[in-house]
């Protein structure tokens, strides 16, 4: 592998080193030979620290936090829930690696589904339905098993009581 300006991302060497990406309005291109001839990288050197160029995206614009509720925002637009990942990351601006996976911890959970190779459907209503459902189903379930626990403890007091009653009558004794 050759030195690091002459090596791409995936390892492949390149004949020439790349070209700058400095912006126009970088004083530093005009005033510096170094710059303006190649072998810089990243935010102008005029620029102060911490300060991005007007085309870098921070951290949280980039987050997966935000590009999942932009995913959301896509799915309930879409009429019949239907969304292209393609298209999806074309309009959301980012990898498909990054809607892959967003798409991936949705399916996990069955709020999507796909329904061809590039297209997902989405499912959280009828999922919502299903689990509102079977609440009710198990809610009166709950109120039925207690219901029967009260008529068991009530019969559990009537036997002690009569298995009491019966061991302290003189009468039901053999022996005094």
């Amino acid at each position: 592998m050759g030195p690091p300006c002459l090596t791409s991302p995936k390892g492949r060497n390149h004949l020439s080193p790349p070209t700058p990406t400095l912006p126009s309005s970088c004083p530093a291109v005009a005033r510096e030979p170094s710059v303006a001839g190649g072998g810089a990288k990243g935010p102008c050197p005029a620029w102060p620290p911490g300060v991005k160029s007007p085309g870098e995206k921070s951290r949280y614009e980039t987050s997966l936090n935000l590009t999942t509720k932009r995913f959301l925002e896509l799915l309930s637009r879409s009429a019949d829930g239907v969304v292209d990942l393609n298209w999806a990351a074309e309009v959301l601006k980012v990898q498909k690696r990054r809607i892959y996976d967003i798409t991936n911890v949705l399916e996990g959970i069955h709020l999507i589904a796909k329904k061809s190779k590039n297209h997902i459907q989405w499912l959280g209503s009828h999922a919502t339905v299903g689990i509102s459902g079977r609440l009710e189903g198990l809610t009166q379930d709950l109120q039925q098993l207690q219901e029967s626990e009260q008529q068991l403890d009530h019969l559990l007091h009537i036997c002690s009581t009569q298995l009491r009653l019966l061991s302290e009558d003189a009468d039901s004794q053999r022996y005094p």
